[in-house]
């Protein structure tokens, strides 16, 4: 019965393709059938409809390649989105678009070097536009822990725009407190523990670990102590016990240093979740 509505599924499609008024498979029509999926967010699909639209039809290709490049960016497959960008030939702010695109691309994938690079290299005549690729700029300091870099180029911007000012604003905040914020000195957290075990964790904050440590290395030092006093230097309890405090003690005194490090980590990944998006760009038919 299945079988049967699928046939006469098939030939009603083909029968409305060949004597209907409509043409399912002109270009027109697979470009408008692309854009419903983008605007429904259904983006791999809408990129092959998109890709389909090209085999027929070369109008407005760089258009259609933006597209192509968005869907796949906003479906999280930043490789394929570069690739789209970098095919757009055209010039003006349709290229300055792209060159924008590629550069989030990278910024979104964690390449903050790469977006660095495509953002140096753009050239565009727009003041909103350049307001947009400073704020990107910004964007991939901060996330490299380049604090000075990011609110020195803030503080020199000046945006005509007012989401983008507020952007600015929100930005150059977090790279302040990105260089005034109470980190923790390694060196100081394992001198601590190499002084008394385990303080250099409480320092840090780990106050469990800190008590750890110091329970551990009080027992197997205690425990290689009265192996050695029973037995003098050819006790084999006391230099097993003493073998065990030393790798406790190498690991004490490199934890606390590591521990430090994780806080700092922590303490700036902290206000870095707290920053707004990414600013958009749009250049064609509310793309």
């Amino acid at each position: 019965m299945r079988n049967g509505l699928m046939s006469l599924f098939c030939v009603l499609c083909f029968i409305s393709s060949v004597f209907g008024d409509t043409d399912y498979y002109s270009p027109e029509n697979i470009l408008r059938f692309a854009e419903h999926l983008h605007q429904t967010r259904d983006y791999l699909r809408a990129a092959g409809e998109y890709q389909r639209y090209l085999f027929h039809s070369s109008k407005d290709s760089d258009g259609v390649l933006y597209r192509i490049g968005l869907c796949y960016r906003l479906a999280g497959d930043t490789e394929k989105a570069i690739i789209s960008f970098r095919k757009i030939t055209a010039g003006g702010s349709f290229r300055s678009a792209a060159s924008y695109q590629i550069a989030c691309s990278y910024f979104l994938s964690g390449q903050y070097e790469n977006s660095l690079h495509v953002l140096d290299d753009a050239l565009t005549d727009d003041a909103d536009e350049r307001d947009r690729f400073q704020l990107l700029s910004a964007f991939n300091y901060l996330h490299q822990r380049r604090w000075k870099n990011a609110e020195h180029l803030l503080s020199a911007l000046d945006c005509r725009d007012d989401e983008l000012s507020h952007i600015a604003l929100s930005l150059r905040a977090s790279a302040q407190e990105g260089m005034n914020c109470q980190r923790k000195n390694l060196i100081l957290a394992g001198l601590m523990s190499a002084v008394v075990p385990g303080t250099g964790k409480f320092y840090c904050g780990e106050y469990g670990d800190g008590l750890y440590s110091l329970f551990l290395m009080g027992v197997s030092g205690l425990l290689a102590w009265d192996g050695f006093r029973d037995n003098g230097v050819h006790s084999v309890r006391g230099w097993l016990f003493g073998g065990i405090t030393g790798v406790f003690y190498a690991g004490n005194v490199y934890g606390s240093a590591i521990a430090a490090q994780i806080y700092n980590h922590h303490l700036e990944s902290s206000f870095l979740k707290r920053l707004p998006a990414v600013p958009t760009l749009t250049v064609v038919d509310g793309f």
